[in-house]
């Protein structure tokens, strides 16, 4: 069995912009977990969320999000799937800090670590966090699920977008179709067939 593991902020809880408090249904642990199921069987690729509302980078690396051990403490997976950024920049803005956070958190023993770019947002520019994810998954060799080239590429994604950061289901489902599945599929065929 693959085990996937996926960790960031409210975004990769699947925070439902449509429904404030809720959880949109294709949130991306339940899209990639769909996605697998279908794929290759039940039981063969294991998708969870160590995600956390309201969470940055530094919080992960310091474990101190609430669920998640200093990092890599909480890892138990093959694969993980990074996505931080929009609360390293709405809460704290410290790009040097983030470049930094985001160098810890490449480096998981026993793991393959896949970076995922946040969306883009309605009002404000992320793309300098953006371009420092780039640059540290270039740097690293890690794969890139480039969510914010994907998104802020849709001629409707201020519609998608109920409210500032947040996708609505049906984005949330795009994602996981057209970024994070080509992105993660080949790495757990690689790993299915050792």
């Amino acid at each position: 069995m693959v085990r996937i593991q996926l960790f960031g902020d409210s975004t990769q809880v699947g925070f439902d912009s449509a429904s404030p408090g809720e959880v949109a249904p294709h949130n991306p642990a339940a899209a990639l977990q769909a996605f697998f199921d279908a794929r290759y069987g039940l039981g063969k690729v294991k998708v969870s969320s160590r995600a956390v509302n309201g969470s940055g980078a530094w919080q992960l690396v310091a474990g101190s999000d609430t669920l998640n051990l200093p990092w890599p403490g909480s890892v138990a997976a093959e694969i993980v799937v990074v996505n931080h950024g929009i609360n390293d920049f709405y809460l704290v803005n410290d790009i040097a800090a983030y470049r930094k956070n985001l160098q810890t958190l490449s480096m998981a023993p026993g793991a393959r670590v896949v970076f995922e770019t946040p969306n883009v947002l309605r009002k404000l520019d992320i793309s300098p966090f953006v371009r420092v994810m780039r640059e540290v998954a270039a740097e690293k060799g890690l794969p890139l699920a480039d969510v914010f080239a994907y998104t802020s590429a849709l001629p409707d994604w201020p519609v998608l977008l109920h409210d500032n950061a947040h996708p609505s289901d049906s984005l949330y489902q795009m994602i996981s179709r057209d970024v994070l599945q080509p992105t993660i599929a080949p790495i757990v065929a690689q790993m299915l067939c050792r």
